[in-house]
């Protein structure tokens, strides 16, 4: 294995635990706002959707300096966010959707404080 493949198979690696964080973020989540319908299915599309923004704009682009750093974080945040929001909802959330989708911001924000992916 080159070293290519080797950098493409950590980033995929360093991807599928950073989608299994966020996903286990959001599950305290969901279960408080009372999702309906199977689990499973909505941890499924949680991690489909995490996976495909975090795989087509997760990587950090260059910036030139801290700031830039901090407004792309802050809109890939957002992004993250709504892309779940989307998907819950679609599972039969009950509100207060406004509620929800700060407390998905907040539970992102910290898994994105606490990891070397982002």
């Amino acid at each position: 294995m080159n070293g290519t493949n080797g950098a493409a198979g950590d980033w995929h690696r360093s991807l599928e635990s950073f989608v299994a964080e966020l996903t286990e973020a959001t599950y305290p989540i969901v279960l408080r706002h009372g999702a309906a319908g199977c689990w499973v299915d909505l941890e499924l599309d949680i991690r489909r959707i995490l996976y495909e923004t975090l795989e087509k704009k997760g990587r950090q682009p260059f910036c030139k300096n801290a700031e830039e750093l901090e407004v792309w974080r802050g809109a890939f945040l957002s992004e993250l966010t709504r892309t779940v929001y989307s998907t819950v909802l679609h599972h039969g959330l009950k509100g207060p959707f406004l509620k929800v989708e700060l407390d998905i911001c907040r539970a992102f924000r910290s898994v994105i404080r606490g990891s070397e992916t982002l």
